[in-house]
């Protein structure tokens, strides 16, 4: 084993202290990054495939973020028109409800709605 392998800790929330501060927790958090990163890059054999394939995962994730975050405002801007749609059809209903009703009122008071008066 690698004397960096034996100084990585196995639970690094338990590095920080309740009392440290956020600016002490980061340069900790960056403290442990750059110990892992070291770790990863000093594994024999590797030629660093194994931090360039933590990079490239890193990279993924940031792009599936932001298609995640394009596919939900996409959705947002669907359900919004599949809203305005339905309310359009109410108001197409509304009115053709009330044209015929329109219709059939005249009908009704025309003087040609019965056969006999024309």
């Amino acid at each position: 084993m690698s004397p960096s392998a034996r100084h990585l800790p196995a639970d690094i929330e338990g590095m920080m202290a309740p009392s440290d501060d956020i600016h002490r927790r980061q340069e900790k958090l960056v403290r442990i990054a750059q110990s892992l990163i070291r770790h990863i890059e000093e594994l024999p054999g590797d030629n660093g495939a194994s931090y360039a394939q933590f990079q490239r995962a890193a990279i993924l994730e940031d792009e599936v973020r932001a298609r995640t975050r394009e596919l939900e405002h996409a959705l947002d801007l669907l359900n919004s028109s599949n809203a305005e749609l339905e309310t359009a059809y109410r108001e197409k209903d509304t009115a053709r409800q009330n044209l015929a009703a329109a219709i059939e009122a005249v009908q009704e008071a025309s003087p040609c709605s019965m056969p006999m008066t024309c």
